[in-house]
């Protein structure tokens, strides 16, 4: 069982390509994502292999398969730590460095993927583009997993094998049916993605399946229907936005595949999984895994989210060069050396959780190191800079009017309908928020009751109500047809509503940083800088809105830009900034927001 098999590196290979491809944001590729369900179920499905192999001749000893993770894992990711801790210290903006400290404290320990859930991360807006360390949450879960796994395996395996199998089924479909409640309900929407406990099931398949011999007649079906299933869902996503249904298939396919015979070469299936440039990338896919993103991430956060096919040709390229100097002279001397000793690893495991955590912390709270960085901009540039920090403060010291008035806009949104409550605010216009964001819209309206919302209790607030306005995040959750749908649901109760459009920035304390610091960017005037740094779903989205709505739509977009001109205000005459994160106004925007909306509703 732990004979060589050149199609599970090719299988290896098929998953980070799509992986890549996924970040790359290249089109048809949105299901490719689901490469890293393909590696849990691998990973699963080996290392149970090697445990009970080894475990079969006695010689599997937990300090070895310790020692034998920490090889596998350990040096390639310390490399891309050190690479990203320079990076972060001596040229990434405060406010992003903050993140990224973050992220360098939690990665070594292997916890990134609770740290996604405290924040709220969501794997699939572009803001997580920008987390260079964002796609470790994966190895978090895989080695939490492998922490534990070999304990419960030594315990009950010398009881009986059976009663552990039959343990590992149960564990599984105990996962498996939290991952499913977890995905529907809405009280923990987006958990199931990144909670251990709703993912390992993936792994679970992987270990269920290596621990039966299959002597199945129809293997080579098996393998072609363990491909289509893959490829069916990664493309099919891009049509029908269904993860929590695809995956499911991803994984049996992975399975199929894994237990599938290819001794007969002349087979198509086996001549793309065992075709020797998949099976490069599958031998070099741990590099390709870690170096893929943080590439990917710094050139957004330098350039521009849109990438040409040049570029993304030029990037890839970089990404296999560096990762294969990675897989030659990091991963294997580490995982195959003699010379370096039991003592080594285990020593240089140690060291890089001290220094990485503390680097970490460190940056944490010093805000990025942010007054170190701000001192080494030119003083006549600083009034650029535009600091998330302060400028959150002084909106916590925010005191809004009291208005005494029997007309009130009800705005229903996110924190972007705070905006909108404040900016009115600014101009005595009295408005209360309705929290509701907009993928709840669909629920709400085909339901009756969503995100801890009544429809009935909704439509009774807008009929007291002045007038309805909705407001959200539509840029980053592609949701602007289901605010039209509320939209056309109240109108259809006579109830006058209208809705405003997105403006979403790449993050201006970030963008204002590069633009102060590095002389290269003032190729454009500040103007220019800022058209340039909007985030590209955006005119898509203002246009659907405003063909759908027609009127009754707000242009957030004019605001501050123009088209035309391809310009966004972004600072006043004293150059006190109207935004201060991707989104979200500053106290002088509520100002001018005000103004701005005071005569459109």
């Amino acid at each position: 069982m732990n004979n060589y098999r050149l199609e599970i590196d090719g299988l290896r290979g098929i998953s980070v390509i799509l992986v890549i491809l996924f970040h790359a944001k290249i089109p048809f590729f949105t299901g490719g994502f689901f490469g890293v369900d393909i590696f849990f179920v691998i990973s699963g499905y080996l290392i149970t292999s090697i445990i009970v192999n080894l475990h079969n001749k006695e010689k599997f000893f937990l300090r070895k398969f310790y020692e034998r993770r920490i090889r596998r894992i350990i040096p390639a990711l310390y490399l891309v730590l050190f690479f990203l801790l320079i990076y972060n210290y001596f040229f990434q903006a405060p406010y992003f460095s903050k993140d990224l400290s973050q992220s360098i404290f939690f990665t070594p320990i292997f916890l990134q993927n609770f740290l996604n859930i405290y924040e709220g991360a969501n794997y699939f807006n572009l803001s997580y583009d920008l987390k260079s360390l964002g796609h470790m949450w994966s190895l978090s879960i895989e080695e939490q997993f492998y922490f534990l796994y070999p304990l419960i395996v030594i315990s009950f395996f010398k009881i009986s094998k059976k009663f552990l199998y039959k343990l590992l089924v149960i564990l599984f479909f105990m996962s498996l049916a939290l991952y499913f409640y977890s995905g529907v309900s809405d009280m923990y929407i987006g958990y199931h993605f990144f909670l251990t406990p709703s993912r390992i099931w993936e792994i679970l398949f992987g270990c269920i399946l290596a621990f039966q011999k299959w002597n199945l007649k129809n293997k080579n079906l098996l393998s072609g229907i363990g491909l289509f299933l893959i490829l069916l869902s990664v493309l099919a996503q891009d049509f029908i936005s269904q993860a929590i249904i695809f995956r499911p298939l991803i994984v049996l396919g992975t399975g199929f595949l894994l237990i599938s015979s290819f001794e007969n070469r002349k087979l198509v299936i086996s001549k793309i999984l065992k075709n020797r440039i998949i099976v490069f990338f599958g031998l070099i896919s741990y590099s390709l895994y870690l170096w893929h993103v943080p590439i990917y991430s710094i050139y957004r956060d330098y350039f521009s989210y849109e990438i040409n096919t040049y570029v993304n040709l030029i990037l890839i390229l970089i990404i296999i060069i560096i990762s294969y100097i990675s897989y030659k002279f990091v991963e294997t001397p580490f995982r195959t050396g003699k010379k370096i000793s039991t003592k080594i690893i285990f020593s240089f495991f140690v060291i890089g959780l001290l220094i990485f955590p503390i680097y970490g912390y460190y940056g944490h709270i010093s805000d990025g190191f942010e007054e170190k960085k701000v001192k080494g901009i030119k003083i006549e540039n600083r009034k650029y800079y535009v600091s998330f920090i302060d400028e959150k403060n002084k909106l916590d010291q925010f005191k809004p009017n009291q208005i005494s008035s029997d007309d009130n806009i009800m705005v229903i949104g996110d924190s972007l309908a705070s905006d909108v409550v404040n900016s009115l605010n600014t101009q005595n216009i009295k408005a209360t928020r309705y929290n509701l964001n907009a993928p709840c819209f669909k629920k709400l309206l085909k339901n009756g009751f969503a995100c801890n919302k009544s429809l009935k209790d909704l439509v009774l607030l807008a009929l007291k109500s002045k007038s309805v306005i909705i407001a959200s995040d539509f840029g980053n959750e592609s949701s602007e047809i289901y605010a039209v749908d509320l939209y056309n649901f109240l109108k259809e109760k006579k109830i006058k509503s209208k809705i405003i459009g997105g403006l979403n920035f790449s993050y201006v304390s970030s963008s204002s940083f590069r633009y102060a610091k590095y002389e290269f960017y003032k190729g454009h005037d500040i103007e220019s800088f800022y058209y340039n740094n909007i985030q590209p779903d955006i005119f898509q989205g203002n246009k659907i809105l405003e063909k759908e709505i027609g009127e009754d739509y707000i242009d957030k977009f004019k605001f501050i830009c123009n088209e035309s001109s391809k310009k966004c205000r972004m600072f006043t005459d004293d150059y006190e900034p109207i935004f201060y994160d991707t989104k979200h106004l500053t106290i002088i925007g509520y100002f001018k927001f005000g103004e701005y909306l005071k005569d459109k509703i």
